[in-house]
């Protein structure tokens, strides 16, 4: 079964840790200003990569490209699972090692969640290795629901560092938003009208208007 998305919601390291124990073709289209990449996967271990139908094997050159990819998160990505032919084996990286440095802090702003929005766990527990510590930390603030501006009063951190760190959680599926039920508590604690009686008027202005129209209607 393929996979889908969009390195803008899943940047490639934290794609590369989802794909971490899988084999098969990561096809990237539309990255690096519209070029097409396609990485060549065995077990989470890069074994080829082409770009727009190119072998890219120099040892520097694929660093930069993949590191460029990562720190630019833009493109369409379908991870398709496959085995493997020896003649695909051209290069042998593990992939979240290549990424290690690469980094996509400089996120755009209408990417990151809101200061205020709360986010609760997923029980997803495939938590990434460089993640653990940090999900050991922030877990259970996370567990109630916590949003970056609590979150940031809580870690000792700054709010945006905080925005970024809900981005990473959600984009790999450790988070989600959570749903509150907003309540009219005025609608609650009002009466309830009786079959065939009006509901009491709101204000003065409309027990006025309400009186005008029933006089209206006596002496019509």
């Amino acid at each position: 079964m393929a996979l889908t998305g969009d390195l803008a919601d899943l940047p490639l390291t934290d794609l590369a840790h989802v794909l971490a124990h899988h084999t098969g073709t990561l096809d990237v289209e539309r990255a690096l200003h519209g070029r097409n990449l396609q990485l060549i996967l065995e077990r989470g271990r890069l074994r080829a990569l082409f770009v727009d139908g190119f072998n890219i094997r120099d040892d520097g050159r694929l660093r930069d490209l993949l590191r460029s990819v990562a720190a630019t998160p833009s493109g369409y990505w379908e991870f398709h699972p496959a085995p493997i032919t020896d003649a695909l084996r051209q290069v042998d990286y593990a992939l979240v090692d290549l990424l290690t440095h690469a980094t996509h802090t400089d996120v755009p702003d209408d990417h990151l969640p809101h200061p205020v929005t709360h986010f609760v766990p997923t029980f997803y527990q495939d938590v990434p290795q460089d993640l653990r510590a940090t999900w050991t930390t922030a877990a259970p603030f996370l567990r109630s629901g916590a949003s970056a501006e609590t979150l940031a009063s809580d870690l000792g951190m700054t709010e945006r560092d905080a925005q970024r760190l809900l981005y990473r959680l959600r984009a790999i599926g450790l988070i989600q938003p959570q749903r509150a039920i907003h309540r009219e508590q005025h609608n609650a604690a009002a009466p309830a009208s009786s079959p065939g009686r009006p509901a009491p008027a709101a204000n003065p202005v409309a027990r006025l208007l309400g009186a005008l129209r029933r006089m209206i209607g006596t002496r019509a």
